[in-house]
């Protein structure tokens, strides 16, 4: 008897201890109810409360009573108290939110009280500086407030994570008993299968009720949804920000620039807040405030977001620098394809602004020609001075099919003429070892087909010409060679029938492709045959031949442009799709 008086006494004072405990907490939450708004805002906020004191450490326990005594003290109206509260409770959450994986623990100690805090800024603060350091807290406090979004506990996430593993793993553990339970004789087998019957019956009508409650409830909750009215814009943290000190907006942390830059585009696009006093002015000096400090800290895509929803790309020019205008041109760009007109040319003019800041020619002169401006791309080549990248911009401008005169560098009109396309090609296909002429069979490959089946029907002579024709001036496109067309006697055209002479007439533009000087001496012997088609595919050569190449000679206009007028019509046909090709 004597030995249990002493644990009795100690479990008497615990006892005694965790009342004072609860007593403290129930204080803290009256007073928070008594200054914060009635309501269901202040059911949220006793939750939260509630949520928040659970499975503390001491180190959180000591941060949460000193947060609750430096709200206390805000809510009362000792003048003198107030901003020595504040700078504390700044410096907590600052020290807090310098880099936030989660919420911090300080925004969610305060979050119950920012109904409360709210109200006294609203009432007994009285003091300007006190009113504006109150609303830069309060600006972050806002952050975690929003009735809108539920704050996530990453603790019982945790929790919840555990339990369901936790259940999976017993599942399995009684699948793996009922397993090794087979071995039994065929009598107890039986008595356990009754038994096991009877009680996967029970637990079959169990788990059918809970999954009947489980539908009701998800219905209910859909209809209560449906039936809710739209939330409110919650924009607290940039208003209480316009209201504060304006110092500094980083100091804060990354997360809380973030959330302001999402909140100063929404408000440009739907202004909520002109009744109390904010305009379109004060959100683009915010917005100065906050590019800088993104692109110092690798948060280019938020600035360049932010700058597009309140239509202020110049302001990126002021900001980008030599390590970052590379990640901002390809996010602009990238989002071009996605933005309606005017504002993908505003994209592309602010994109093609960085490029020249930089001396970026060969990118500002694509995005000059996405522009479809020729007086920009010649500016861009009379600023650049080195001559190896004025030779790479001819080189994509004559890709492009993009026509400039300049006059005063020959060897730049060459490139920009094509003049040696063919040329190149050929070394290239040299180099790579892929000269050698190839037949529709390389690409048929029937050699590797099953034995023809008896009821398959045999494909034409004439379309199987036909295909052979198609297919054999695409696998030899440009390589000037094959071994249908420009072989010595060949007789493939006279294999076809009208249409399909036209074809392998023109096919021989698409072997010679851009060789106008040698590939147009082949062709001529075709000009002049009897045969309406074989002359009206000859004509069409002639264009794929001269096919984004231009000289001086003008040779597709002088061949072309007099049969456009021929009284056959399949010449005319023949002569106007020649020409369409040549200069397309």
């Amino acid at each position: 008897m004597t030995k249990a008086k002493p644990k009795e006494g100690a479990k008497a004072e615990e006892q005694k201890k965790k009342g004072g405990k609860d007593a403290k907490d129930a204080a803290a939450a009256a007073s928070t109810a008594q200054h914060g708004k009635e309501g269901s805002g202040d059911k949220k906020a006793a939750a939260a409360a509630a949520a928040a004191g659970e499975d503390l450490t001491e180190e959180d326990e000591a941060l949460k009573e000193e947060l609750d005594m430096l709200v206390g003290r805000l809510l009362e109206s000792q003048v003198d108290l107030h901003e020595p509260a504040l700078n504390s409770i700044a410096s907590i959450i600052r020290s807090a939110t310098t880099s936030m994986t989660s919420v911090p623990k300080p925004l969610k100690f305060l979050r119950p009280h920012y109904e409360a805090l709210k109200g006294a800024w609203e009432g007994h603060v009285k003091v300007e500086r006190t009113r504006k350091i109150m609303a830069d807290v309060l600006s972050v406090l806002a952050m975690t407030a929003d009735p809108n979004v539920p704050l996530v506990d990453p603790d019982a996430l945790k929790k919840e994570e555990k339990e369901k593993k936790k259940a999976k793993e017993e599942e399995k553990e009684k699948k793996k008993d009922k397993k090794d339970g087979g071995g039994e004789g065929e009598k107890g087998k039986k008595k356990k299968d009754r038994a096991d019957g009877g009680g996967d019956k029970a637990d079959g009508d169990k788990a059918d009720a809970v999954a009947a409650d489980a539908a009701a409830a998800a219905a209910a909750t859909a209809a209560a949804a449906a039936a809710a009215p739209p939330p409110t814009p919650f924009r607290d943290c940039l208003r209480f920000r316009l209201l504060g000190m304006q110092e500094d907006v980083g100091a804060w942390g990354h997360e809380y620039v973030h959330h302001l830059a999402g909140e100063v585009g929404r408000e440009y696009q739907e202004p909520i807040l002109e009744e109390h006093g904010v305009t379109r002015e004060q959100l683009v000096g915010l917005a100065r405030q906050i590019t800088p400090f993104s692109m110092k800290h690798n948060a280019e895509a938020q600035a360049c977001d932010m700058l597009m929803e309140i239509e202020q790309l110049e302001l990126m020019l002021e900001h980008v620098e030599e390590a970052t205008y590379a990640r901002v041109c390809l996010y602009f760009l990238s989002c071009v394809r996605y933005v309606p007109e005017p504002e993908d040319r505003a994209l592309l003019r602010v994109t093609l602004a960085i490029l020249r800041k930089f001396n970026r020619f060969p990118e500002a002169v694509r995005v000059a020609m996405e522009l479809d401006d020729m007086a920009v791309v010649a500016e861009l080549f009379a600023a650049c001075e080195d001559e190896l990248v004025r030779k790479q911009m001819a080189f994509q401008c004559a890709r492009q099919q993009v026509s400039l005169q300049l006059e005063e560098d020959d060897e730049l009109a060459e490139l920009l003429s094509n003049a040696n396309l063919s040329e190149n090609f050929l070394n290239l296909g040299r180099e790579l070892d892929v000269m050698a002429p190839k037949t529709p069979e390389d690409v048929y490959k029937t050699h590797l087909e099953n034995a023809r089946s008896s009821f398959a029907q045999p494909m034409d002579s004439a379309q199987q010409n036909l295909a052979s024709t198609f297919a054999n001036a695409f696998v030899n496109c440009g390589f000037g060679v094959d071994k249908l067309m420009t072989d010595e006697g060949s007789k493939w055209i006279f294999k076809n029938k009208e249409h399909g002479m036209m074809s392998a007439a023109a096919s021989l533009g698409m072997i010679l492709l851009w060789d106008v000087s040698g590939g147009l001496s082949q062709i001529d012997k075709y000009l002049y045959h009897a045969e309406d088609h074989i002359k009206a595919g000859a004509l069409m050569a002639c264009g794929i031949v001269n096919s984004g190449i231009r000289d001086e000679c003008d040779s597709a206009i002088g061949l072309l442009s007099d049969m456009v007028l021929h009284k056959s019509n399949t010449m005319r046909v023949g002569a106007i799709f020649g020409l369409g090709i040549a200069y397309a």
